[in-house]
């Protein structure tokens, strides 16, 4: 990185990953780089052990119909495809957090919404471009974000259009 005469980083770091990350980061004048580096390492290892908890494919796999076998569940639900999707676009979101801007950016570029669609409730009137395409939200609309009530305006609108 320039700041010291030790080796330069090598793997898993290709890149200094801040001002004078390097292998001599032991020193106190590479103080900064020592923390940037035990914290990518420690941010590794929990990834890692996150995905060594996560359930293989195979562990997922559960017998058809054994899913929706609960005391609430009146019919079982069916083991196969759900034949009026067949050939149809399924896009999900999840959790907008009161981003109405985000959301509606995400929505305009995946080709849902049509351009020139704003926060004004005035330009809400066919908006829907997306085809026989089945939009779902999921998670959150509302929760750190502070435009909540007009997503779940303009949401009431586009499902009006569907």
């Amino acid at each position: 990185c320039g700041q010291c005469r030790e080796r330069p980083m090598v793997a898993p770091y290709k890149e200094c990953p801040g001002k004078h990350a390097c292998v001599g980061f032991l020193s106190n004048k590479h103080l900064e780089c020592k923390r940037i580096l035990v914290k990518k390492a420690l941010q590794e290892a929990q990834l890692a052990t996150a995905r060594a908890q996560l359930p293989t494919a195979e562990q997922l796999r559960l017998p058809p119909m054994d899913h929706a076998q609960t005391k609430r569940a009146k019919l079982p639900l069916p083991a196969r495809p759900c034949a009026k999707l067949k050939g149809r676009r399924v896009v999900s979101v999840a959790d907008m957090h009161g981003d109405f801007t985000s959301l509606l950016q995400l929505l305009q570029g995946l080709g849902l919404v049509r351009r020139g669609v704003s926060e004004d409730p005035g330009t809400w009137r066919d908006i829907w471009e997306g085809g026989d395409a089945l939009f779902l939200q999921l998670g959150d609309v509302v929760d750190r974000g502070d435009e909540g009530q007009r997503m779940w305006k303009f949401l009431w609108a586009l499902q009006d259009e569907q």
